[in-house]
């Protein structure tokens, strides 16, 4: 077993949860700590209203977790803005992400969004002394930027323009340090929350929107087997020839999620490639339901003096 990253230091798995995400969120967690057996940091879910046996999937199965609600100040900000852009209603768990900030408390805090897999350790990214660590977006590996008004995909210029975002980053795996774990911080994201922002905003995006705005050129991006999102595969390869087999990380990334059968049937007839990544997944749920199973079915065993 691999020692910790840094002694002492305070270390955070979050992510966000919704009840249809569920499955999706044991399964990362489950495979996190199975590939990272040096990680005994706490772990944080953000979530808006769970059942309480729903809560209780988590609370029962994993140490040191918390189940955090969302806070007012954000319900109030999102609030504004659906009220402004209604078509953002559905995906408004999104901006959930956002409340990572708020844990001020830890030396580095890892966020992860609920559809990714662990396949590989990720210990020597805790080691790295960046305060933002995370993996290029599509545009990024197609080699473009985005505006920095609308947010759409553009290609870059030779000279730098104000209206250019380079190096632009996904939003479902970053690594933060507590430089960028501030109250400032978060008054300063959710400040993006607002008419200003998202009037001309065109990318069919979310929390990434605002992460790219408000961190740009603080980013460093590693590469993309942390971050391997399964839409982009052929885009990964041709940048980086970063396979599934060599991926560390998987990113369900796109609207069919592995634990939702009719989504992954009509996804796997458009792209059997998937097939592959799916079993991975689903050989992590079994593992993950097992581990569920002996956590809730354990017993205290008498000491035996004479074994």
């Amino acid at each position: 077993m691999s020692k910790t990253p840094a002694a002492n230091a305070r270390y955070c798995l979050a992510t966000v949860t919704t009840e249809d995400f569920i499955p999706g969120t044991l399964v990362m967690l489950h495979s996190f700590l199975t590939q990272n057996r040096w990680f005994d940091g706490d772990i944080v879910v953000f979530h808006d209203g769970l059942t309480e046996n729903s809560q209780l999937d988590f609370t029962a199965n994993f140490d040191r977790i918390r189940l955090l609600s969302i806070s007012t100040q954000l319900k109030s900000s999102l609030k504004k803005l659906i009220a402004f852009k209604p078509d953002l209603t559905s995906r408004q768990a999104r901006f959930y992400s956002l409340e990572v900030f708020r844990l001020t408390d830890y030396d580095k805090v890892l966020f992860c969004d609920s559809d990714l897999l662990f396949c590989q350790s990720v210990s020597h990214l805790f080691k790295m002394k960046q305060a933002l660590i995370c993996t290029g977006d599509g545009s990024y590996y197609r080699g473009n930027g985005r505006d920095t008004t609308t947010f759409s995909e553009i290609e870059l210029t030779a000279d730098r323009s104000i209206n250019e975002l380079r190096q632009t980053f996904n939003a479902g795996f970053l690594l933060i340090d507590a430089l960028l774990l501030k109250e400032k911080h978060y008054a300063g994201l959710l400040a993006l929350l607002s008419k200003q922002t998202w009037q001309l905003i065109t990318a069919n995006h979310t929390d990434q929107v605002i992460y790219n705005l408000y961190f740009n050129g603080q980013q460093e991006l590693v590469g993309s087997e942390y971050n391997y999102m399964l839409q982009h595969r052929a885009t990964l390869f041709a940048k980086e020839q970063v396979t599934l087999a060599k991926a560390s990380v998987l990113h369900f990334n796109g609207p069919a999620k592995p634990w939702q059968s009719k989504q992954i049937l009509t996804a796997v007839h458009l792209d059997a490639a998937l097939i592959q990544a799916i079993k991975l997944w689903y050989d992590a749920h079994i593992a993950c339901l097992t581990h569920m199973y002996l956590k809730g079915h354990e017993i205290d065993t008498p000491m035996n003096d004479n074994v």
